[in-house]
């Protein structure tokens, strides 16, 4: 049985978001703009490319909720990113937009029929070894991809979700 709406909302807003808030503010500003390794993002980059992520997927949260598939297209991740130049953005706008952002995508998932939540789709373009998805399984495979990106920030972050729970 998938997570309900209300449980999956709780638990990105009270259990992440609120709980790494201040770590992300408080981070020092040499280590924001700073490249996790050679080729590699800086946390503000990992942050920005979040928020085009929860951009995305609010798009998809709430056109899945009148479609029979799951098929949306991928996004230019890295054109976006830099496109966007978030190196250069002040460290504080770009957490708080993520953070707003994301309390708005808590609000649309709370919001989300149940028949629209749990019914499974068949084609869809997520990457699993399922032949059917739900939207609980869209939602819950953002959550898993913003843990993914927090983690590379603060690799002492315990994540909330077990990525093989959305397999």
């Amino acid at each position: 049985m998938a997570m309900k709406q209300s449980t999956a909302a709780k638990l990105l807003q009270d259990k992440i978001l609120d709980k790494i808030l201040a770590q992300l503010l408080n981070l020092p500003n040499q280590v924001q703009s700073q490249a996790l390794a050679p080729g590699k993002w800086s946390p503000i980059q990992i942050m920005g490319h979040l928020i085009d992520s929860a951009t995305y997927n609010s798009q998809r949260f709430i056109k899945a909720q009148w479609r029979d598939d799951l098929i949306f297209e991928a996004y230019p991740q890295k054109a976006l990113v830099d496109t966007q130049r978030f190196q250069e953005s002040n460290w504080r706008d770009v957490i708080e937009l993520w953070y707003w952002y994301n309390i708005h995508i808590c609000h649309i998932i709370r919001h989300i029929p149940n028949n629209a939540w749990n019914k499974d789709r068949e084609p869809h373009s997520m990457a699993t070894e399922k032949a059917e998805v739900s939207l609980s399984d869209l939602v819950l495979d953002y959550v898993v991809h913003l843990e993914h990106h927090l983690q590379q920030i603060f690799p002492d972050y315990v994540r909330q979700i077990n990525p093989e729970q959305t397999q």
